[in-house]
């Protein structure tokens, strides 16, 4: 599977939005609007299991259409390509967040809000055009997107990011850090899904 480059240092913080500037604006419009029908139950039940915060029904449909619809790379993938690369990324999340909480790592309040007023601020003057049209989409603010339908995504990208850095802190050179934090992840990966293999089961299950 191919690892995303983790920034070192609490401000270098990816993103999150759900595609590059390259997309069509109706694309970008139409994932939003997607992204917004999407409920997070099945046939009226709770699409997650306990412990799982990031591997539910609604996150694998947002992810898949993303790969399908949004990606921009030379092969596009096919239904079923797109669904698992949606869960393998998804179970990265996981693991990475289990193992950090594990560790003691974790975001305040307080520094969440630190960094949402900054990307407030900033998307406020510059009004990204690709955000905009997600935003139109979605039928949210720039507020509303921010503190309320993505605040626990960038959580947890600040703990990662935290995770990672003190990771990396005795490595010399970015691609040590990156080398040696993608071959942790691989590692804390395998374990995850060997202890949740059935809750694991339990949700993709379902997808089927």
């Amino acid at each position: 599977m191919k690892k995303k480059i983790i920034l070192f240092g609490a401000l270098a913080l990816v993103l999150v939005v759900a595609a590059g500037a390259s997309l069509m604006n109706s694309k970008q419009e139409n994932f939003g609007a997607v992204m917004s029908s999407l409920e997070d139950t099945i046939g009226g039940k709770p699409s997650s299991v306990e412990e799982m915060k990031f591997l539910t029904h609604k996150n694998i449909e947002q992810v898949t259409y993303f790969n399908q619809e949004m990606k921009v790379e030379d092969k596009k993938m096919n239904a079923g390509e797109a669904r698992q690369a949606a869960i393998e990324s998804l179970i990265e999340k996981e693991a990475i967040y289990h193992k950090a909480k594990e560790q003691g790592f974790s975001v305040s309040d307080a520094e969440l809000k630190e960094v949402l007023d900054q990307y407030s601020k900033t998307f406020k003057e510059e009004k990204p055009e690709d955000l905009m049209n997600l935003l139109k989409g979605l039928d949210l603010t720039i507020d509303e997107y921010l503190y309320e339908y993505k605040s626990e995504e960038y959580r947890y990208h600040i703990l990662e990011s935290k995770f990672a850095e003190e990771i990396g802190k005795d490595k010399e050179g970015f691609g040590e850090k990156i080398n040696n934090w993608n071959s942790k992840v691989d590692g804390w990966v395998q374990d995850f899904k060997s202890n949740n293999q059935d809750k694991i089961e339990q949700i993709t299950s379902s997808l089927k």
